[in-house]
């Protein structure tokens, strides 16, 4: 009886913390399939802020303007880092690229979450 209360508790706790919507905003460097089929759905779905998509080119960053809504498109990493507003940055780029985004992250003093290599 204890346990189903337990796990009743966790249920409602969890829900509450689901569909709270933070006050936080996010980047995201990175338009792979990967990402696009896997790591924005959960974005979403938390219903984090994500504030710029970052691509390697203007091409890829209008197609992110176009597209993604709620997201500015850029291929401007420098400006993405400088935003004040931006608190964490989520890097799911090539993994041989991953060193120089995450110590840039840091740097600029963001929370940084970087998707493993494959």
């Amino acid at each position: 009886m204890i346990q189903n209360i337990i796990k009743r508790v966790k249920n409602i706790r969890k829900q509450k913390y689901i569909s709270k919507r933070s006050d936080l905003k996010f980047a995201f460097i990175g338009i792979g399939s990967h990402s696009i089929n896997n790591l924005y759905p959960i974005i979403n779905y938390f219903r984090l802020d994500l504030k710029y998509i970052v691509t390697n080119s203007k091409k890829n960053a209008d197609l992110v303007d176009r597209n993604f809504s709620n997201s500015i498109g850029t291929n401007d990493l420098d400006k993405v880092l400088a935003d004040d507003e931006v608190s964490g940055i989520f890097i799911c780029a090539d993994p041989s690229a991953h060193f120089n985004l995450v110590k840039k992250s840091l740097q600029a003093n963001k929370h940084t979450f970087v998707e493993k290599p494959p």
